[in-house]
């Protein structure tokens, strides 16, 4: 993926021409279309080339640029990374986008001049960067300030860097699956009434009510971490997933694993039941990241009320 001699002399002065462009104008070159005849397309596919050509032969990349885009009608986030031959993740940790749905018509984005991953400074701005930040941390990066909607964010930048094949999945979600079939949400994630005292305080999951003994499934491939009755929750088991992800199950009627088992996606963990603080056959369910409940609708299809 090397360049010619000509079309590096090339790209050298385009990226003169857009740095010019950027002092003068305090915004990013804008790409109009993913075209050839586009000047700024043939300046970031040029850009990304050699910045891959440079991480393979073990070296820094140059100098990163940022180029903007309005996204069209036909556009997902897989085309346009083709496009440009920038991994798509390079984009996603850029703008920071949850899922691949986050793209839609109209939308300005933001499209690097290297592969790589993007993690602003001190704060997480999705879940994606909880995990992000977990494995990258004792890296070194590059330091960069990048502009998007008129805010300059300190971002660390790791070269070269891809998603891990557990990243990925989390990203795409293709394993996660509701743990009861043809349940009804009752009681959705966040503040709420407790049923017994009619107190405010935060729901950490979801209730999901389905008839007594409905099976109960593993929503996410992992490892029974453990299984045991409390007063609220009753019988619970508390799956533990790749990335520090942990799945939580209670007011359950019947266990049906052991402890430190392995369990697939969609495998049968328990029964629905009743045990603990319930007022009625239901399930509770929680999703953790690093020990932080999640609202499991995020991660969730199907939930309904």
């Amino acid at each position: 993926m090397c360049l010619g001699k000509n079309k590096l002399i090339i790209f050298f002065v385009l990226t003169v021409s857009l740095f010019e462009l950027y002092a003068q104008t305090e915004t990013y070159p804008v790409m109009h279309d993913l075209e050839i005849n586009d000047i700024v397309f043939n300046q970031l596919v040029s850009a990304v080339e050699y910045n891959i050509s440079l991480i393979q032969n073990g070296q820094k990349p140059e100098e990163l640029f940022i180029i903007q885009y309005t996204v069209k009608k036909n556009d997902t986030l897989f085309t346009i990374a083709s496009r440009c031959l920038i991994p798509y993740d390079a984009i996603v940790s850029l703008n920071g986008f949850r899922d691949t749905v986050s793209l839609t018509p109209g939308m300005l984005i933001l499209i690097p001049s290297s592969p790589g991953i993007f993690l602003p400074h001190d704060i997480n701005r999705n879940d994606l960067d909880i995990l992000l930040h977990a494995r990258l941390i004792s890296k070194q990066a590059q330091k960069v300030t990048i502009r998007n909607q008129n805010k300059k964010i300190a971002f660390d930048f790791f070269p070269g860097e891809r998603f891990t094949s557990t990243e990925r999945v989390f990203f795409l979600k293709p394993d996660f699956v509701l743990p009861v079939e043809k349940a009804k949400l009752t009681s959705p994630f966040g503040m709420r009434k407790d049923p017994f005292s009619g107190e405010l305080h935060h729901h950490n999951g979801v209730d999901l009510a389905a008839p007594e003994g409905t099976p109960v499934r593993s929503a996410r491939t992992g490892t029974i971490k453990y299984i045991g009755f409390d007063t609220v929750l009753g019988n619970y088991i508390i799956i533990s997933h790749d990335n520090s992800i942990e799945t939580v199950y209670g007011h359950l009627k019947s266990i049906k694993v052991r402890l430190n088992q392995k369990v697939n996606s969609g495998t049968i963990i328990a029964t629905v039941g009743t045990t603990g603080r319930s007022t009625g056959p239901h399930l509770h369910f929680e999703i953790r990241i690093l020990s932080t409940a999640k609202n499991p609708a995020l991660f969730l299809q199907g939930l309904s009320q």
